[in-house]
């Protein structure tokens, strides 16, 4: 216990110190909503005894005028400020909320592709998402809730001093008991909210699949509706079921709580008729007595509720800890400024294993690119071609050996920095609901868009749109959004990458998937004459790329199997030659077909 409430303290201690960090007027606003509220309560304790004072004569006409002037002005005055101070607090609480968010969304696209898709991290993102919802009105419950609860029941305190102290006593020990009760509700519900929030996490990635346009044509031709349907359905008994469990926690809960707030009740209404029969009490003070004790009731379930809720906090923003502590891209690594060019890449005896997998998808692969090199990469599928580019670009961090950027490691660099020196284009790319331009430059000023957008073939195309570059993409928030064909979207996405003018490497790895041979060389070839002075890689599993290319390394099952050039490589007469030779033949049978 006494573990758990040091734990609590550390808790309230950092978010209260983040918290006034990020906005300096939340904690006071929050103290006078206190105040004005406890001040309309006790106006209503003490209102209904002082109209009975006012019935029975004991005041003048004109104390009685004053008294009911000014209750009539003050709880309507106090209701107005609590509700002016409420909204301010209402305001700054989005505030931090909007700020809270933006950094865990940052932190979420900051963790490296290894991280995020490990099992560690997707199992508590979800319950790291939901402390940042969970914990910003910790201020609020503290010094609004908490606060004013306080105040209530030292005020009433004070009055059943005068009275019995046996009668706090009673509250107290019945509350306490409905504290266990709540400290054993609070920890069962979480234990079922974490089961239910895995459902939903199923739930979530089968409805994107289910809604996703980007899966409608294999749902249409194998026919997966049903399929679909039954695992969502499935899921969602699951959840039903859980929910059902938590439901009847939460009755059973509910049943006990209802009986000892009845016996509660009792037990100070019969105190208070004991009193006014014995003497005393007088009958306009019994009404204070009862709303007093009832009031001092509601403010320890309340002080008891506000303990459980910011220990639920805790619990929460622990995991939220946990999640933001998660070393993001390049947190561990050096911090050097990049070099203006680039005089060779170097992989030395390099290996790497993805997460959960046996094999290396590459192993022990030793080779060097220069400066201004073409190079091709080449090899079957799962032969490590792509694994090489995320390596290069630190999505993921090699198991051993090293990767060297001009004599030095590529992890001693700044990341920042490290990310503007790459330019990708990937085949598993994204176009996103912008406009063209945005989709192109993401913000960012490009002074030759025009000419890349030329040179790749689509410049006509936008400029005949009635918006140009500004014309969204897609209908997701406008009718008068494009879509593009395949082959057009990839064109668009070597743009982009062309685009970036800060790069001194461009990686392809395999982005003209969808255009047919010819194109694609073409297109292979006119990225080669736009970017012939610097590093470029090409990852393809045709061959019309690696003609031109001044180098080509050829991989088999994550092994560096040859390298050379066309000439010498096809002079070796190795699993290049055999693999050139084979698609060669295949494309002239078509033809022949033709």
């Amino acid at each position: 216990m006494m573990h758990k409430i040091i734990k609590n303290v550390k808790f309230l201690k950092k978010n209260l110190v983040e918290q006034h960090k990020l906005s300096k007027i939340i904690m006071p606003l929050s103290i006078i909503n206190a105040i004005l509220f406890e001040g309309k309560v006790l106006v209503g304790v003490f209102l209904p005894s002082f109209m009975l004072r006012i019935a029975s004569g004991i005041y003048t006409i004109e104390q009685s005028v004053i008294f009911a002037v000014s209750i009539t002005a003050a709880i309507p005055l106090l209701s107005l400020l609590q509700n002016i101070v409420n909204r301010k607090i209402n305001n700054e609480q989005e505030k931090l909320f909007n700020i809270r968010i933006g950094r865990f969304d940052a932190q979420l696209h900051g963790l490296s592709l290894e991280t995020a898709e490990s099992n560690e991290c997707l199992e508590f993102e979800e319950e790291a998402l939901m402390g940042v919802y969970q914990t910003q009105n910790v201020v609020f419950e503290i010094f609004s809730v908490l606060l004013g609860r306080i105040i209530t029941i030292i005020t009433t305190s004070i009055i059943f001093i005068n009275v019995h102290f046996m009668l706090v006593v009673f509250v107290v020990l019945t509350l306490l008991v409905i504290f266990a009760l709540d400290e054993k509700a609070v920890k069962v519900e979480q234990l079922h909210n974490k089961a239910i929030s895995k459902k939903r996490h199923i739930r979530g990635y089968i409805s994107e699949i289910m809604f996703s346009i980007d899966y409608g044509a294999e749902e249409r031709l194998y026919n997966i509706k049903d399929f679909l349907i039954s695992k969502y359905n499935n899921n969602e008994k699951n959840i039903r079921a859980l929910e059902n469990k938590r439901s009847f926690s939460k009755m059973k809960y509910q049943a006990s709580l209802a009986f000892i707030n009845a016996l509660q009740t009792i037990g100070i209404y019969g105190f208070a008729i004991w009193q006014f029969s014995l003497d005393n009490i007088q009958l306009y003070d019994f009404l204070i007595y009862i709303s007093a004790a009832l009031m001092m009731s509601g403010a320890i379930r309340q002080v008891f509720n506000s303990y459980t809720t910011l220990s639920t906090m805790a619990l929460y923003y622990e995991a939220t800890e946990r999640y933001m502590a998660l070393p993001v891209c390049g947190s561990l690594d050096g911090h050097d400024p990049m070099p203006t060019h680039i005089t060779d890449i170097i992989f030395e005896n390099v290996s790497f294993t993805y997460p959960n997998q046996i094999s290396p998808a590459v192993d022990n692969l030793s080779f060097r690119f220069s400066g201004n090199d073409i190079v091709a990469i080449v090899g079957e599928n799962g032969a490590g071609k792509s694994t090489i580019i995320k390596l290069l670009l630190r999505l993921y961090k090699i198991d051993s050996g090293r990767i060297l950027l001009n004599g030095k490691s590529i992890y001693s660099y700044d990341w920042i920095e490290y990310c503007r020196f790459f330019a990708s284009a990937f085949q598993d790319y994204n176009m996103y609901a912008l406009t063209l331009k945005e989709n192109l430059l993401f913000g960012h000023v490009g002074t030759n868009t025009e000419m890349f957008l030329e040179q790749i073939g689509m410049l006509n195309k936008i400029n005949n749109l009635p918006n140009k570059l500004e014309t969204p993409y897609t209908h997701e928030f406008s009718s008068d959004g494009i879509l593009f064909s395949g082959g057009e979207e990839q064109r668009f996405i070597i743009a982009r990458a062309l685009c970036k003018e800060s790069s001194c490497v461009l990686t392809m790895d395999e982005p003209t998937a969808s255009l047919d041979p010819l194109a694609e060389r073409n297109m292979n070839h006119l990225t080669y004459e736009v970017r012939k002075d610097k590093l470029t890689l090409f990852v393809s599993h045709r061959f019309s790329t690696t003609r031109f290319c001044t180098k080509i390394i050829v991989l088999d099952n994550g092994k560096l199997i040859e390298s050379g050039t066309h000439n010498e490589l096809m002079a070796a007469n190795g699993l290049y030659a055999k693999m050139y030779n084979m698609q060669i033949a295949y494309y002239q049978h078509e033809d022949k077909q033709i």
